[in-house]
């Protein structure tokens, strides 16, 4: 037999070196692996979201649809399907700018809240004191959540190209005295006039500016121009039938801040993020309206509010939906939030029925909630979250001193 080997100093070394090199090979394949698990995991949810995506657009003959998701301030999907322009075959992408209807009116109020964070004004202050003629006890809030007692408008009355907000005051029933929401374009077209009489420009050009610093992206305001001179404005259909029909938008002037802003669901779903902190959400919370409240069954009751251009939905007490939906002639707008899921999504498309039947985007929610419940779970508390606030945004004095 041979001597026996001897372990010295550097053998030792050695040996460790190895158990310590086998240990953490080990490790590696059998504990979790959280950077592959995500990985894994938003390769799922991006599939069943194209999937679903794509059936929408089948099931109800959608030309284009364009998709934005966000998750967690991190993440971010974009998708887009279909034809922006038909005729021309040209493909829909996710830089393509749709027009977003009545979603308009969340920028609409975001711009408006930036002067009020700005001290131009206060949601209390009567609209009397900007626009003489205008009923003393209606105030800027109440403009915001259509508690003003402007009646909603009737089918195909008045986008009318040049209109003015005297126009909209004289001609149209009102019901001043009542404060209970009745959702109602004028509002938002009041707003419009509101920030024009303030700063002395274009609501247009003040929406952009603050759009751009929250977003990076452009907003724009429908007419003709656009389509002529940039491809990346999609062309809007309305189905008659079974046929698709080309539906040209115009210059609508005064109703511009209620419903025809364009831009990219990309864009929209930055804008929507970057709003939705647990701050901002306690402070729709604070100013909210209920629309009405509902009992599903035994055990679900619904309740809608309106919130400073957003809508609220509770079930069994708790927020589960911040969201608004938007239809015009040839288009159809979405976007919602998820907070106990911290995720939100756009979903733009150019296509309507024509036009008496209303197409909506609004059930698409709940395809991508069952998706979300299946590849995300809620979080633990998002006010645990320490989050900046949006670009430029700061909240009331007296709403934080509440706090």
């Amino acid at each position: 037999m041979g001597a026996p080997i001897a372990f010295g100093i550097d053998h030792l070394k050695i040996m460790t070196h190895l158990i310590s090199f086998f240990i953490f090979i080990f490790s590696f394949f059998t504990e979790a692996h959280p950077i592959e698990q995500s990985t894994v995991s938003r390769k799922n949810l991006e599939k069943k979201l194209i999937k679903e995506i794509r059936n929408v657009q089948k099931r109800r003959k959608i030309v284009s649809l364009s998709f934005s998701f966000f998750h967690d301030k991190t993440y971010t999907f974009n998708y887009a399907t279909g034809y922006a322009d038909l005729n021309r075959r040209i493909k829909a992408t996710p830089d393509h700018i749709y027009t977003i209807a009545s979603v308009t009116k969340s920028i609409t109020a975001m711009t408006l809240l930036d002067l009020v964070n700005k001290n131009y004004l206060a949601l209390e202050d009567s609209v009397h004191k900007i626009i003489e003629g205008f009923p003393p006890n209606v105030t800027i809030l109440d403009l915001l959540n259509h508690t003003s007692g402007f009646l909603r408008e009737k089918e195909n009355e008045n986008y009318l190209a040049g209109s003015s907000y005297r126009d909209v005051i004289e001609h149209l029933p009102v019901k001043f005295n009542l404060k209970i929401h009745r959702y109602a374009n004028y509002n938002y077209a009041v707003i419009g006039a509101l920030i024009e009489k303030i700063l002395e420009k274009k609501f247009s050009e003040v929406a952009n500016d603050y759009y751009y610093t929250q977003t990076g992206d452009s907003l724009y305001f429908s007419n003709h121009d656009n389509y002529k001179s940039n491809r990346l404005f999609v062309r809007n259909y309305v189905k008659k039938r079974r046929k698709r029909i080309l539906h040209e938008t115009v210059d609508f002037g005064l109703w511009e801040p209620a419903a025809f802003a364009q831009t990219t669901a990309a864009g929209l779903a930055t804008f929507l993020r970057q709003h939705m902190t647990p701050h901002f959400i306690d402070y729709l919370e604070e100013h909210a309206v209920t629309i009405k409240t509902r009992k599903r069954n035994k055990n679900r009751i619904v309740k809608d509010c309106y919130a400073l251009g957003f809508r609220l939905r509770y079930v069994n007490g708790s927020l589960k939906y911040i969201f608004h939906n938007g239809f015009l002639y040839g288009v159809l707008s979405t976007m919602y939030y998820f907070p106990e899921k911290d995720a939100g999504f756009v979903a733009l498309a150019n296509m309507s029925n024509y036009p008496n039947e209303t197409l909506s985007l609004s059930g698409f929610y709940k395809n991508v909630e069952r998706i979300l419940n299946t590849e995300i779970r809620n979080t633990d508390s998002v006010d645990k979250v320490n989050y900046d606030f949006p670009a430029g945004y700061k909240f009331q004095e007296e709403f934080k001193s509440k706090r």
